[in-house]
């Protein structure tokens, strides 16, 4: 991720850490051929001292090699799992993994469907996953399966536009929980051709 992607990657960065809530918690992870977690082993707080710090990590990042897709989103799982182990999500708490990425799995499993059975498996329904594809040389349709399979939504940041702008109105919808454990009961006559009935989470701008 290099020249302008990993200008709007920053940008994107900093907007949702300036949109993050004093009763959330949170970490980054950058990968490449391997995987780096700027808080190892934890979420923290937010508070204006890890803003700081996160911010001046962020600016800090650079473009390297290769595309580990699958480490990523594993060492991301088991953040979550630091803090919700054995909890489900409720209004107040809805613990989720935003995704950034400008290209395929290169490195280590790179399979597509391989990479959404770990991940599917892994999250095993606790966890929302969101998708934040750069550019056009990467698999919008593997981003996609990604974030459906596991409760979330994907998006397509443009080169030639303002990436911190769209991360805004992203952000804004994906930190909105406005409800949990929904089931949709018909009654009546009956009725063919139902679609899906329950979902864990309704988010601000969703369906």
């Amino acid at each position: 991720m290099s020249g302008h992607k990993i200008v709007q990657t920053k940008e994107a960065l900093r907007t949702i850490l300036d949109d993050l809530n004093e009763i959330d918690q949170f970490n980054i992870i950058t990968f490449s051929s391997t995987t780096n977690v700027w808080h190892p082993n934890e979420m923290v707080d937010v508070n204006p001292t890890n803003i700081r710090n996160a911010k001046k990590h962020v600016r800090s990042m650079y473009a390297r090699g290769g595309t580990n897709f699958n480490a990523a989103a594993l060492d991301g799982i088991q953040l979550l799992e630091t803090i919700s182990s054995n909890r489900t999500n409720t209004l107040e708490e809805a613990s989720m993994m935003i995704l950034l990425t400008d290209g395929q799995p290169t490195v280590g499993v790179t399979g597509n469907e391989a990479i959404r059975r770990n991940i599917r498996e892994r999250v095993n329904g606790r966890y929302s996953i969101f998708c934040l594809g750069f550019g056009q040389h990467l698999d919008h349709e593997f981003l996609d399966q990604i974030a459906s399979e596991n409760k979330g939504l994907s998006r397509k940041i443009y080169n030639d536009a303002d990436a911190a702008l769209q991360l805004k109105d992203f952000y804004d919808e994906v930190a909105s929980p406005l409800l949990a454990h929904v089931i949709m009961r018909y009654t009546g006559p009956d009725l063919d051709g139902l679609t899906k009935t329950t979902f864990d989470n309704f988010f601000d701008g969703s369906e």
